[in-house]
C-alpha cells in the first residue's frame, strides 16, 4: 500500500468517525460569513468551497475538530432534498500535500477530499 493510499485511508476513517458521532453545535450562525468570524480559533480563512457555491445548503451545526492533528472545522449542511453532508476543512500541511483529490465510496458515506484556496477540504 502506498503512503498516499495509507494516508487517505487514515484521513477518510477519521472523517467518517467524526461524521457518525453525535453532533453538538458549538456555534449558532446561519451563514458562512458569520461562521468565519465566529470560529476565530481556526488558523486559516473559512470560505465557502467553490463546489458548493451553486448549491443551496443550510448550516445545521458547526464545531471545531481535528484532521491528522490539525485544527479543523466540521460543518453539517442540509441540502434542498433533505440530505445531510458534513464538510471539513483545515489548513494545508506537509503531510496533507501528499494527497491528491480523491473520492471514497463506503456503504453509508461518500468522502471527497480536495485542495482549494490553500486549504484542504
Amino acid at each position: 500500500m502506498s503512503s498516499e493510499s495509507n494516508l487517505f485511508q487514515r484521513v477518510a476513517q477519521e472523517v467518517a468517525l467524526n461524521h457518525a458521532k453525535k453532533f453538538r453545535s458549538g456555534f449558532s450562525v446561519l451563514d458562512y460569513a458569520a461562521l468565519g468570524t465566529a470560529m476565530d480559533e481556526l488558523d486559516f480563512e473559512l470560505k465557502l468551497p467553490l463546489k458548493l457555491e451553486r448549491s443551496v445548503y443550510k448550516i445545521q451545526g458547526e464545531r471545531y475538530c481535528s484532521i491528522q492533528g490539525k485544527i479543523a472545522d466540521q460543518i453539517k449542511l442540509l441540502d434542498e432534498e433533505g440530505a445531510i453532508s458534513t464538510l471539513y476543512s483545515t489548513a494545508m500541511n506537509l503531510q496533507l500535500t501528499e494527497l491528491n483529490s480523491l473520492e471514497l465510496y463506503g456503504p453509508d458515506v461518500v468522502i471527497q477530499m480536495w485542495y482549494e484556496g490553500g486549504g484542504f477540504l
